[in-house]
């Protein structure tokens, strides 16, 4: 899906942004709601529909294009496994 294509890498920043220690997840979400007008944040977005589930369109897109952008985040990764 094209909306995938467009937000797979913001959320997969976010996360890496909170991978790296970087950000928290409340100030990725309360930066892009302040800063840029968002309705909600890329964590909350993306947490909201499942990490799990980001884990496996990203991967999918990945696997596919080969680009790095698309290759998940460590907490979707996680999340993944946790799931099981």
């Amino acid at each position: 899906r094209i909306v995938d294509r467009l937000v797979r890498p913001k959320y997969n920043d976010a996360l890496r942004f909170i991978d790296e220690g970087l950000a928290s997840a409340e100030d990725m979400d309360r930066t892009c709601c302040l800063g840029l007008g968002y309705p909600d944040g890329p964590v909350e977005r993306v947490t909201r529909g499942g990490l799990a589930r980001h884990f496996d369109v990203s991967q999918a897109i990945h696997a596919m294009t080969g680009l790095a952008a698309y290759a998940p985040a460590r907490a979707a990764a996680v999340a993944k496994a946790r799931e099981g």
